[in-house]
């Protein structure tokens, strides 16, 4: 349909570069975007997220108890959030009062569904300015209001589509056109990677803000059939969710379900207190893109920088959370990596193989310096090591792991100087 209303780059106030305040990564942090969906952290989950995880929220104005004295001592950060109209003001200004480096705020949580926040339009307009006053009062950037498909009810004034995510932004967007909105927060439970960047796509595309994600999971249709299909989907979307400028954060959907790890939908991230689930240590392994690994420090298969060619599942093996199985003769794997001096390298490489012998190719900047003959192990769930050496270039290469033959796994693989 042809679209009337804001143009890209006309929409709200706003600042002129949101994106410009993106922090680096600090000690040995994967990810400076990456975020959890979730309201019933331990000081212990939070301790095993942190290294893979930046922020969290709990769709409230402050953190749990549990956590609300510690969590800073592990770099993670909170973003609080105004769930609706009627959020507890005084409690948000009290939590801001005592922590003047807080520099987000979440608008309101899906308004356009009735069983959610519940407000038209105008309506969120209507009551925007709230949230500005509180956002000049503590030189906050303002996030939302988070919206997705839904099933209709909420009213949008002159269309017949009601479901629309697009159609309701649109009409908030005209209510409120000199509004403060520094970036679009979108939920998304599309069951198709596919599916995901599209829909995100179009939002930066329509509106010309970056996005904030804040809830996203394989859910839609039936979802996923297996946690294996979750993984794959998770890595998928999370790698390019990561490599997105216009993504400014994104945040899993959730941490513990009342189902549990193995059962549908697949969602958890945590396992028992301090637990990550295998789901968990795939989404706290994949690494920002100006990551970069060290030698003598051990690669999970699951977490390279770029790859294809393979499927994820939850390891038989006794260290890690996940392996890759090969599912294609031309897979491969990407590590970019830091190295201080130019070094003989011993590789070692835990694979698990039941058929005949396999050839890993290890290449340096796109050029094979050795290879790894992978034996029958005696089974997808026995383990082995295979170890090699090569010559480790100074400067930043990059490591690609390389399969000739599907149908074998690997759990990780470690550069040991010598």
């Amino acid at each position: 349909m042809e679209f009337d209303g804001p143009q890209p780059g006309d929409v709200g106030n706003g600042t002129d570069d949101p994106t410009s305040d993106q922090p680096p990564l600090t000690n040995g942090q994967f990810s400076v975007k990456r975020g959890l969906a979730y309201g019933e952290h331990s000081v212990q989950d939070l301790a095993v997220l942190s290294q893979g995880m930046q922020w969290w929220y709990n769709w409230g104005p402050r953190p749990e108890a549990a956590v609300l004295s510690s969590y800073q001592d592990m770099g993670v950060e909170f973003v609080p959030m105004a769930w609706d109209e009627n959020f507890d003001e005084t409690q948000l200004r009290q939590y801001l009062d005592a922590h003047p480096d807080v520099r987000f705020l979440l608008g309101f949580n899906e308004p356009n569904f009735r069983d959610q926040a519940n407000l038209t339009p105008a309506q969120v307009a209507q009551h925007w300015p709230r949230l500005e006053t509180i956002a000049h009062d503590y030189d906050l950037k303002i996030v939302g209001p988070a919206v997705n498909f839904s099933p209709g009810g909420v009213d949008i004034p002159g269309v017949e589509d009601d479901s629309s995510p697009f159609l309701y932004l649109d009409a908030f967007f005209e209510a409120c056109s000199d509004c403060q909105v520094d970036y679009l927060a979108v939920h998304s439970y599309m069951k198709y990677p596919s599916a995901v960047k599209w829909f995100v796509g179009q939002f930066t595309e329509r509106y010309g803000k970056p996005v904030w994600l804040t809830e996203w999971a394989s859910w839609d249709e039936g979802g996923p059939a297996t946690v294996n299909e979750q993984m794959n989907y998770l890595a998928n979307t999370a790698r390019w969710l990561e490599n997105n400028p216009e993504v400014y954060r994104y945040a899993w959907f959730i941490g513990r379900t009342d189902e549990g790890k193995d059962q549908h939908p697949y969602l958890d991230i945590l396992d028992a207190d301090g637990e990550l689930t295998p789901l968990g240590g795939l989404y706290t392994h994949i690494p920002a893109s100006d990551y970069r690994f060290a030698v003598n420090q051990r690669l999970q298969a699951e977490g390279g920088h770029r790859g294809e060619g393979y499927a994820h599942q939850p390891t038989s093996d006794n260290q890690g959370y996940v392996d890759i199985v090969w599912t294609d003769s031309s897979g491969f794997i990407d590590f970019d990596l830091r190295s201080e001096q130019e070094a003989t390298v011993r590789v070692t490489v835990r694979a698990a193989n039941a058929g005949a012998e396999r050839i890993l190719t290890l290449l340096i900047d796109h050029q094979p310096v050795t290879t790894l003959a992978i034996a029958n192990t005696g089974g997808l769930n026995q383990w082995q090591t295979f170890t090699g050496q090569m010559v480790m270039p100074e400067g930043e290469p990059t490591l690609t792991i390389k399969t000739s033959e599907a149908g074998y796994a690997i759990n990780w693989v470690q550069l040991t100087e010598l």
